[in-house]
């Protein structure tokens, strides 16, 4: 179902489309380009979201956004289809969004299911549909602030918890996060894959460890049962093996 408003052509917020859908299986809309901003909300299903450089799986509980002018390609699962809620709009207000680096958003889903309200007016539609869209917008940045807080909490919780066999699949369910969906919130906000941040963190403490301690006892301290992948790992971010690291230490030592 799909609604097309009258652009009243306001100033900050300007509703332009809305509308809800339960796809076929491999409902496919694009490649395509918006001239206005359009959100989709994921209510059930999954399906795909693709655009230059970007192709992931959107699931129930997230957002996707497409900006003006921007290519992209959406298209339902072939065995779980989504059903999904979407608004489209411009104005000043939202180009706000332009300032956002992701296109995936964990959202609050009341907001769309909100909307879907918006049906029963006849003479405030637009209106009502414009303080929704304002509330979406602060619910997107209030979440930016909290991924950066979600992100610098799990780096602070891998260096304290180095000794510790980390997954990025249990970090993800310790958050309750999609491990896809955290694994791009993180590198986005570090620069830096989640697992390598993993590994890093734990060579980088291996390297102190390592001049008082075995290379087994070393190992095991920072969390890997096999010495002969911790050597690798050591070596690959080190620049040496573990062995000669130690005896370098200890030469510049004596």
């Amino acid at each position: 179902m799909e609604k097309v408003f009258f652009n009243k052509g306001y100033t900050d917020i300007n509703p332009l489309q809305f509308g809800f859908q339960k796809c076929p299986p491999s409902h496919t809309w694009g490649p395509h380009i918006r001239e206005y901003y359009l959100i989709h909300y994921v209510v059930s299903g999954k399906g795909r979201f693709m655009k230059k450089g970007f192709d992931a799986e959107v699931t129930p509980g997230y957002a996707f956004l497409i900006k003006p002018n921007e290519v992209c390609t959406y298209r339902a699962d072939e065995k779980d289809p989504w059903e999904y809620i979407w608004i489209g709009f411009d104005g000043k207000v939202a180009e706000k969004l332009d300032g956002l680096k992701d296109c995936v958003f964990k959202v609050d889903g009341k907001i769309f299911t909100d909307m879907v309200k918006s049906d029963r007016l006849k003479n405030t539609r637009e209106e009502y549909l414009t303080a929704k869209i304002f509330l979406l917008i602060s619910n997107l940045f209030e979440g930016e602030n909290h991924k950066k807080e979600l992100v610098e909490h799990l780096a602070g919780y891998i260096e304290e918890n180095y000794f510790s066999r980390l997954y990025v699949s249990e970090l993800a369910k310790m958050v309750s996060l999609d491990q896809r969906y955290l694994t791009r919130l993180f590198k986005a906000k570090k620069g830096i894959s989640l697992q390598q941040y993993i590994i890093d963190t734990k060579m980088k403490k291996a390297a102190i460890l390592i001049k008082d301690f075995s290379v087994a006892d070393t190992a095991k301290m920072v969390g890997y049962d096999d010495v002969f992948n911790f050597s690798k790992m050591f070596k690959k971010n080190i620049g040496v093996s573990p062995l000669k690291y130690k005896k370098e230490f200890k030469e510049i030592g004596e």
